[in-house]
């Protein structure tokens, strides 16, 4: 685990009412697809059934919560750097081809070791406070 990441494993039992609720709600939302989507009428009575019980007691539901949030973060651990690669992919290296195809030297490639003098830019200015405010 990174040291980012909280203590909390990912498969804890001490969810609240509100997690056990939501958690439920999304049980429910699963059955009725699965009954409205698949045509598994059989399921309407147990999913009855579920949303009584989360009506009544949410805390019966702990443990599914504890399964459907550690599943939540796994998935979001993973689909994050999916998303990332794929923006990267699509969005930043056609990008960059684009802008080398067209000879755009942003790292100053073709002046670097052309001769003695140095690539950086000297500033003949004394800084001030005022100068460090607005950075970017």
């Amino acid at each position: 685990m990174s040291a980012s990441s909280s203590n909390k494993p990912a498969f804890h039992m001490g969810h609240d009412t509100l997690a056990c609720l939501n958690s439920g709600l999304a049980l429910i939302f699963i059955l009725l697809l699965v009954i409205f989507l698949g045509k598994h009428e059989f399921l309407m009575l147990p999913t009855l059934a579920v949303t009584l019980l989360l009506m009544i007691r949410p805390t019966l539901f702990r443990p599914f919560a504890a399964l459907w949030l550690g599943f939540s973060e796994v998935l979001g651990r993973v689909m994050s750097k999916v998303i990332l690669t794929l923006v990267f992919l699509l969005v930043v290296t056609p990008i960059a081809l684009v802008r080398s195809l067209g000879g755009a030297d942003a790292m100053q490639k073709k002046k670097w070791k052309q001769d003695t003098g140095s690539v950086y830019r000297t500033i003949d200015k004394t800084l001030g406070p005022e100068d460090l405010e607005h950075l970017f």
